[in-house]
């Protein structure tokens, strides 16, 4: 995991050709449903992320869809855009074979299984990524298909060139990653980490506590400022776990957001609840995106080989739930 968490920015370089282009409308559509699981969904939140930071969201809807039946949005406007890393995840071969009886616009995204010989037979469009990845260890590779399709689409003009863009800082700064990585893995210690940002950043919380969860092999849980300060809060009233708090906190976030973070941390203190703020540096989007991505990746890493002693790979335990489906 090592060689693949070092070598994460060569993944933003991936242009994969779009199989059946053709096929894809040449409408403009009002919205995007991006239909996934786990790992593969992450990718549709990444794009929704930077269509706001880019202004375009009002133009264009993103919806995320996570189980088997199509969301009330998706509709003859909409672009259907079905990822499964692996190609088989039944929740997501579900939602295809809907959007395709209803006759919906339709690209898929896999490195192979169901899904691509299903795109094969209906000549949907479809965009190959490499195999050989756990899905969370490939979003680079997702996030690069989808911006050559945004791209491809007319929906951005430079998404390929902006994800490029933050390549050459995100290896400049791999060691550093690597160390704070390793520093904020001591102080978490056995703690359980919650993962707190501002609303902006809430999708980068949710995938620091995924990797916990699948690398580290841990409980961990995040939510988002202001929303915290009026409910979660109080339940640190009675302590019942050890807990560690990691802020992930952009300067640029709004200044009452931002108080609301450091006072919050200053309470939990009094609690002796131990905070890191994790600041999320860069200068565009997909710098901040992806540093604190890779900075969360070499925290779980630590946590797995160093306190716990387990390899970060595998998920027994989700390959166990399959089988008894």
């Amino acid at each position: 995991m090592q060689i693949i968490i070092t070598r994460f920015p060569e993944q933003l370089l991936y242009i994969p050709p779009i199989t059946n282009a053709e096929k894809l409308p040449a409408k403009k559509f009002t919205s995007m449903v991006v239909c996934g699981m786990g790992g593969s969904a992450l990718p549709g939140e990444i794009l929704r992320m930077y269509l706001k930071d880019l202004g375009v969201l009002g133009k264009i809807a993103v919806h995320l869809n996570r189980t088997y039946t199509l969301p009330e949005e998706a509709n003859t406007d909409s672009l259907l855009l079905i990822i499964s890393y692996s190609g088989n995840t039944e929740e997501t071969l579900a939602a295809y074979r809907e959007a395709i009886k209803r006759k919906f616009p339709v690209v898929g995204i896999a490195s192979g299984g169901k899904l691509a010989n299903l795109c094969h037979k209906n000549n949907t469009p479809f965009i190959s990524i490499p195999a050989g990845y756990q899905p969370r260890m490939a979003l680079g590779f997702f996030v690069a298909a989808a911006a050559v399709l945004l791209d491809t689409l007319g929906i951005t003009r430079s998404a390929s060139n902006d994800l490029q863009r933050s390549i050459p800082s995100l290896i400049k700064n791999m060691a550093s990653y690597k160390k704070q990585g390793s520093a904020i893995a001591k102080k978490i210690g056995t703690r359980m980490p919650l993962v707190y940002s501002s609303h902006t950043y809430k999708i980068l919380a949710m995938i620091w506590k995924i990797n916990f969860n699948e690398n580290s092999k841990i409980q961990s849980f995040f939510n988002c400022f202001p929303e915290i300060s009026h409910n979660e809060m109080v339940g640190f009233t009675h302590l019942i776990g050890k807990y560690h708090f990691l802020e992930l906190a952009d300067a640029q976030d709004d200044p009452r957001v931002i108080q609301h973070m450091r006072l919050f941390a200053q309470l939990m203190r009094k609690k002796k609840i131990g905070t890191t703020v994790v600041p999320l540096v860069g200068v565009t989007f997909f710098e901040k995106v992806f540093s604190s991505l890779i900075i969360s990746l070499w925290t779980s890493y630590f946590l797995a080989v160093r306190t716990y002693r387990i390899d970060p790979v595998p998920v027994a335990m989700v390959e166990e739930f399959k089988k008894l489906l």
